[in-house]
């Protein structure tokens, strides 16, 4: 893995990570103008949206044509002491706009986030506790594109 590449690219992705420490941006632009950023560290889980999206927080949706305020904010929840494994496991669902975050299967943040460039679909490894690419040194990641779950319509 390269410092900063784009690690799976997509709108519908599953991450698994075992780490104690680990941040990885999602629906990221290749040039990082827009980016939510999901960090673990021994006491937090953030989910930073600050950067999701160059659409101002406040709109006139008569303008824009956007019915949802962005709320650019960060998000933060405290996690339960560290296991005697050392690491924690985190599972992150991007779905379109939907991310939801999961420490521990016992820490659960969920939000969205509406990135306006069509090229914000990168995943990418962020040294922990910066907002800099990291090479991943030492981190388990599986990364995979998650299949379209609408289902053909039940004859009548």
């Amino acid at each position: 893995m390269q410092a900063g590449e784009c690690l799976l690219s997509g709108l519908q992705i599953e991450l698994r990570a075992a780490a104690r420490t680990l941040s990885v941006a999602v629906l990221t632009a290749p040039g990082g103008e827009e980016t939510t950023v999901i960090e673990l560290n021994d006491t937090m889980l953030i989910v930073d949206r600050r950067r999701s999206s160059l659409t101002p927080d406040t709109n006139d949706s008569r303008k824009t044509h956007n019915w949802f305020a962005q709320n650019l904010t960060a998000m933060y929840a405290p996690l339960p002491p560290l296991g005697p494994s050392g690491q924690r496991e985190l599972v992150v669902y991007v779905d379109g706009s939907a991310i939801e975050v999961f420490v521990d299967a016992r820490v659960a943040l969920t939000t969205l986030a509406f990135p306006q460039l069509a090229e914000s679909t990168c995943v990418t490894v962020l040294a922990p506790g910066k907002e800099v690419p990291w090479d991943g040194a030492g981190l388990n990641i599986s990364l995979w594109k998650l299949g379209d779950a609408m289902l053909p319509p039940l004859p009548v």
